[in-house]
Parts: structure tokens; C-alpha cells; sequence
């Protein structure tokens, strides 16, 4: 091989095309700005002796325990002299984990980890505080104790910032520790496989794993977006984006989140879970194509397509076999908004949108988040073979059109149905069956006498 650069700066500016890094230590670099490259691939590879995964390409300065004074008088806390605002800190133990400092938990109305003074972050142990007049960053060590221990303070600004790039490939890396943004591909043709990106900042309320800007297009496999200051995957523009098997998880915002118009992104077998906002949230007009996808425990809806206040945008959704907690569709003018869900597991909600649905199972396992298994607000919602077992409400209707045929309600807490609006078809042609409600009277609230009269009640499996 060629002799070594000691940094990716100096092997770009040698004109090579090819990288490796090796899967030893920490590479620790200034902000990469790449603009026009022809052709870049950064690779890892390792020599005898390397055990980690990946290569680690990291944009922050270690700063050990000996170089922070204690603060005499918040005295649970411990500061050094910064200039600049480092969007966040981890601290690393004694065996190398790292750990976010935060005063505050995961919240969708909680974008920021800083504790709002010195004084508050005194009393809360992990917290930490900047102070940009007197330029001193805080942090309060986690146990009580800074000794054994080391920061992780960022220092450059974003990681990557590649524009009208022909070509970028990245294998086998962790980009962690930027300020803001990770790495940002803007009218740039990429492709990233079993790459880590995260542990970024929020400064300026960014702080994404990766962006997408307008004119790309992004091949993403097998990476990991995870502990992101903002979303872990953002896009933004007219791009296409393909994302294979793909895990986005524990990041402060989103786990991928596309906006603005003219968006294709596609999803195959990729997992967002435990988002401090939505798991996979779009917000863009374009298409997305959905396969497979396992939504949970994010704070916010797992999966949502969210228009409200863009009358002008028109997205068209497909997904198929998909798991999430709660699947929403939020339309501005509904004929804008339009999906097709086919195989599903889990609750879907319909509000000022047109949604076919071909084969959903929802149990009431995430009863704090759903009260209801389908439930369409305004729009028209078509339910063909449907399981709805054990929410409050089966279904709710309070707008719009609820169509449903073939499918059984059961064992519902207050009711089978709730009807405060909007009109509910069924047919007797094909007949929704309710077993183990509270009854068909009593059971369904605000629904017609004629109606009621077409459910009917058996034990279904």
C-alpha cells in the first residue's frame, strides 16, 4: 500500500481516491469539506491484532479528568475554558463506555440536553452547561466522581459537508463527536454500508447523523444512525434515497425524517426504535415506498406521513408488511395524501387522508400511546380484513368516511365502536364480526340502530 497520511485531509489533498483507515484507535479530524470530487471511497481494514468492527473517524478532542478545574461554587460541578458552544458532551469511563450528558430526558417538547444555568445543572447529576459569557463548559460527572474518567467534547463544526461529489462510498466507519451535523451530502451521488453515525451535537438545533440535500441520491445499507443530537437521517429536497436494513435508534430528534418537496425515498427491512420524536416520520411530498419495517417505542407516532399546513404537497405512501406501534397519516387537503398499507401489524390512524388497508392485526399492547386500533378522523378510510383485539375503542369514527368489511373486533374495554361523526359503511355481504365487547347496543356508541344490526357476534379466533 502507499505510506500512510496521518489524516484524511492530507490523503484527499494527495489526490487519493481511495482510503483506508485503519480499525485501530481513533482517527480524530477538522471538519472534511469535500466539493467536486470525482471519485472517494473511504474503506476500513485492519492489520493483525485489530479487533474493533469498524474504523473510527471521530470530530472531537479528548479532554481528560486533570484538565477540568471544580467549580467552587456549584462544587458538583467541573469546568473547562471553551470558546465555542460543543453542542454536547459524553463522558467515556474507565472501560471506555460512553454516556450523553443530559439534564433532561427524551421529550418531544425537550430538543436540548443543556441544563438551563449552573445552578440547575449542580443538581442534577450527568448534566452540563455552557456558559457563553464567561465561555466555561460545565459538566456535572455522572456518580459523583470525575476521577478514571475522560470527555468527549466536539470541536468541529459538522464531520462531512461533500457537495457535487460524482461519487462517495463509505464501509465500515463510525463518524461520531461533530458539533451539528454529522456528514451532509448536497447534489452528490453516495452509498454507505455498515457505517455508525451518531453521537452529534445539537448546536443550532441540528445535529443530524446524515442529511440529504436536493440533487442527491443516498445508498444506505446496514448502517446505524444512533444517540444523534437532532434526527438520525435527514433529507431535505428533490433526491432519491434507498435504505436497506438500516437501524435507526435513541437519537434526540427523529429516527428518519425526509422533508421538502420532490422526495423518493424507499425503505427495505430497516428498524427505527426508541426516537426521542417519531421513528420515521415524512414530511416532504414524492413517494415512499415501505417494506418490512419494525417501528417501537419511539416517543412520538412510529411511523407518520405528516402534511398539516401543506396544502400544495402531494405524497403518495406504500407499505407493505410492515410492525409499528402507531401509524398515522396527517393530511393537509386530503386528496394529497394517499396510502396503500397491506400486511400490517399495528394501530393505524387516518385524519384528512385517503388510506386503503388490506390485512391489519392490532393488539392493544401499547395501551398509553392508542386507544384505538383503526380510527379515522376526516379523509376516508377503507379497512379490508381487519383484527382489532383488546384497545378501549375498537374503532373510531369522528369524520370522514370509515369503510369495513371482513374483519373482527374483540374484546374491546369500553366498546367496539366509538362514532362521534363522519359515516361508517358496512355491508352485510361481508360482515364485521364483534365478540367479547361490552355489546352490540351498549357496545357501540353514536352508531346507528341500521348499522348495528349488520355486525354480528362469534367467537372468532
Amino acid at each position: 500500500r502507499a505510506a500512510p497520511f496521518a489524516t484524511l485531509t492530507q490523503a484527499i489533498a494527495a489526490g487519493a481516491s481511495n482510503v483506508g483507515i485503519r480499525c485501530n484507535g481513533v482517527l480524530r479530524e477538522a471538519q472534511q469539506t469535500w466539493t467536486a470530487l470525482d471519485k472517494l471511497r473511504l474503506f476500513a481494514y485492519k492489520e493483525t491484532g485489530d479487533t474493533a468492527e469498524r474504523a473510527r473517524v471521530w470530530f472531537s478532542a479528548n479532554v481528560p479528568a486533570a484538565s477540568w478545574t471544580n467549580d467552587t461554587t456549584n462544587t458538583n460541578l467541573w469546568f473547562i475554558p471553551i470558546a465555542y458552544d460543543p453542542g454536547g458532551v459524553h463522558e467515556v469511563s474507565s472501560s471506555g463506555a460512553l454516556t450523553r450528558m443530559t439534564a433532561n430526558a427524551k421529550s418531544m417538547t425537550v430538543p436540548s440536553y443543556y441544563a438551563s444555568s449552573a445552578a440547575v445543572a449542580n443538581t442534577i447529576p450527568g448534566a452540563l452547561f455552557y456558559d457563553s459569557a464567561a465561555q466555561r463548559l460545565y459538566i456535572n460527572p455522572f456518580g459523583g466522581t470525575i476521577t478514571g474518567k475522560s470527555y468527549e467534547v466536539p470541536s468541529a463544526l459538522f464531520g462531512i459537508v461533500a457537495t457535487n461529489c460524482a461519487e462517495l462510498s463509505l464501509r465500515d466507519i463510525e463518524f461520531a463527536q461533530s458539533r451539528s451535523t454529522g456528514v451532509s451530502f448536497t447534489n452528490t451521488h453516495a452509498m454507505a454500508e455498515n457505517c455508525y453515525f451518531g453521537r452529534t451535537g445539537d448546536f443550532g438545533g441540528n445535529g443530524d447523523g446524515v442529511v440529504v440535500y436536493g440533487g442527491s441520491t443516498f445508498l444506505d445499507i446496514a448502517n446505524t444512525y444512533d444517540d444523534c443530537g437532532n434526527d438520525g437521517l435527514g433529507m431535505s429536497g428533490d433526491l432519491h434515497v434507498v435504505s436497506q436494513s438500516s437501524t435507526y435508534s435513541n437519537n434526540w430528534g427523529d429516527g428518519c425524517s425526509p422533508h421538502e418537496p420532490n422526495g423518493r425515498i424507499e425503505s427495505y427491512g430497516c428498524t427505527y426504535v426508541n426516537n426521542g420524536k417519531n421513528g420515521f416520520v415524512a414530511v416532504n411530498s414524492g413517494t415512499v415506498r415501505m417494506r418490512n419495517a419494525v417501528a417501537t417505542g419511539n416517543i412520538g407516532d412510529d411511523i407518520s406521513f405528516d402534511l398539516r399546513g401543506q396544502s400544495t404537497y402531494v405524497l403518495s405512501v406504500d407499505l407493505a408488511g410492515c410492525v409499528s406501534d402507531r401509524t398515522v397519516f396527517y393530511g393537509s387537503v386530503a386528496a394529497n395524501l394517499k396510502g396503500t398499507v397491506r400486511s400490517h401489524a399495528g394501530p393505524v390512524y387516518c385524519e384528512n387522508a385517503n388510506v386503503a388497508v388490506t390485512g391489519v392485526r392490532a393488539r392493544a399492547d401499547v395501551a398509553a400511546k392508542n386507544q384505538f386500533g383503526l380510527r379515522c378522523a376526516s379523509g376516508a378510510l377503507t379497512v379490508r380484513d381487519f383484527d382489532i383485539v383488546g384497545f378501549n375503542y375498537g374503532i373510531m369514527i369522528d369524520g370522514g368516511v370509515c369503510d369495513l368489511k371482513q374483519g373482527n373486533i374483540k374484546r374491546s374495554t369500553t366498546s367496539a365502536f366509538y362514532q362521534a361523526g363522519g359515516t361508517l359503511a358496512l355491508a352485510s355481504a361481508d360482515p364485521v364480526n364483534q365478540y367479547g365487547n361490552p355489546g352490540v347496543s351498549a357496545g357501540t356508541p353514536g352508531v346507528s340502530a341500521p348499522n348495528q344490526a349488520l355486525l354480528t357476534s362469534f367467537a372468532a379466533v
